[in-house]
């Protein structure tokens, strides 16, 4: 049998090796697909909790909503304070009304992996006996926190039930009017009075309005008196 020219040199065929055209793979946050799931979860809230004549969201409810599943997933969420501010004002009374508001940080973290993702979020809390704020803040960020993050539709997103029905209205105005006072811009003003109608027609909340801006507004100069008009008034 005759043998084929390769096989008479001895020489052998070698491929040149194939370039690798896959992408590196991007590690991703292992928090975000764990929220997704968790999101996947809730559709939509009803709400159950009443107060003063409407129905509310409340925290326990949208909390619960979503603890099950943040187990199962291994995601712990972290609330961190990290500045805070305290508005106490008197009513006609003479009983104060503390307004605290918090700066802070919500952090989700993934149990298993150390991943983390931290947002900055905000809360504010409205109480008549003082030792309350704090706690009112913190609850009032986190129901809100859990359903912005989430996504999570009610019959109507609405303030706190205590802050907006059960706080008397004497108090509420009197820390707009406060806000007033310690306002450093012209703009602040405006956007306080745009922001709350239904004190517009308040004579107090009118003149505390009113005295923010004539403090603020930069003064007009007075007209010179007419020099020949003074000769004139003198004859």
């Amino acid at each position: 049998m005759a043998e084929t020219p390769e096989q008479t040199s001895g020489a052998t065929t070698v491929e040149a090796p194939k370039k690798n055209t896959r992408k590196p793979k991007v590690k991703v946050n292992s928090v975000y697909p764990k929220l997704l799931e968790i999101r996947k979860t809730v559709d939509y809230l009803q709400k159950t909790a009443r107060g003063g004549q409407f129905n509310y969201t409340s925290s326990s409810q949208v909390l619960a909503a979503v603890r099950n599943e943040m187990n199962e997933q291994g995601i712990l969420l972290v609330a961190a304070v990290v500045n805070t501010r305290l508005i106490s004002t008197p009513n006609r009374n003479q009983v104060l009304s503390h307004f605290t508001e918090l700066d802070m940080v919500m952090e989700w973290v993934d149990v298993e992996t150390g991943d983390t993702v931290a947002i900055p979020w905000y809360g504010q809390g409205v109480d008549l006996a003082g030792e309350k704020g704090v706690g009112k803040a913190l609850t009032y960020a986190e129901k809100y926190f859990i359903l912005k993050q989430f996504n999570i539709p009610t019959d109507k997103d609405d303030p706190d039930s205590f802050q907006e029905k059960n706080l008397p209205q004497t108090d509420v105005k009197n820390t707009l009017i406060v806000q007033l006072a310690e306002a450093k811009d012209i703009q602040v003003v405006a956007n306080i009075w745009a922001h709350n109608p239904d004190y517009q027609s308040d004579k107090e909340f009118k003149q505390a309005c009113g005295d923010a801006k004539k403090r603020l507004a930069p003064e007009e100069p007075e007209p010179k008196p007419d020099s020949k008009s003074e000769g004139d008034a003198g004859e």
